[in-house]
């Protein structure tokens, strides 16, 4: 597994897949040597994120779960604090990698898979603005109100973020606009808290601010 760390160290991610395409015997030592690499979040989290392609389709051919979870770290909730359980998928879709997102679903990742927050990765690629993946996981089945622990969802972080493009397309696929987090705002609220004017124009427009509108 040296190999392999040193690979990542140097950023050359293609060399690691070489290493893997050299000797693809189950029982070889770079086989058995996976087994390590299958514990070690870190390098799959940044492959995900980075759009390693090749190196991940090697990875998942001999053996690597598409369901992986890469990070294990804790994050900030409205609820307190959360371990977040973090997927390839999860990290591949906020960062806007499309033939990550394609090639994890294809060897089984689930397209509504929850962190430990409840974050899905249609969640995530409406945070990140990735409108081609938000359209693949749409296509995959992938729910558009799921909501997390702090009961965000996908609409409610498109328009935090202020991705117009993303707000139309969910709600074009049936988001619910009135849906609240728990601490009562709605997507509208978080768009007009942010100064996300275009976004607060086209929710208005729709069916009135007054049934949007966080109730005080």
């Amino acid at each position: 597994i040296g190999r392999y760390r040193s690979c990542h160290c140097d950023n050359d991610w293609n060399k690691c897949a070489e290493v893997l395409e050299r000797d693809p015997d189950e029982h070889s030592p770079v086989s058995l040597q996976l087994r390590d690499v299958r514990t070690e979040g870190r390098p799959l989290l940044r492959a995900a994120e980075r759009g390693h392609n090749h190196l991940l389709r090697e990875l998942l051919e001999h053996g690597l779960e598409a369901d992986k979870v890469v990070d294990n770290t804790y994050s900030f909730t409205l609820q307190g604090v959360t371990r977040r359980s973090v997927t390839m998928l999860h990290q591949a879709a906020r960062h806007g990698q499309e033939a990550v997102v394609q090639l994890l679903l294809q060897y089984g990742a689930g397209a509504d898979v929850q962190d430990g927050a409840g974050t899905t990765p249609i969640m995530c690629a409406a945070d990140g603005g990735s409108l081609p993946v938000l359209k693949m996981l749409i296509e995959r089945g992938a729910r558009v109100n799921s909501a997390d622990v702090d009961g965000s969802t996908a609409l409610h972080l498109g328009a935090r973020r202020g991705h117009l493009e993303t707000v139309r397309r969910l709600v074009l696929h049936g988001a619910d606009r009135g849906a609240r987090r728990k601490d009562d705002y709605s997507a509208l609220d978080l768009a007009r808290q942010r100064n996300h004017a275009t976004i607060v124009d086209y929710l208005s427009s729709l069916d009135g601010e007054h049934s949007t509108s966080r109730r005080d």
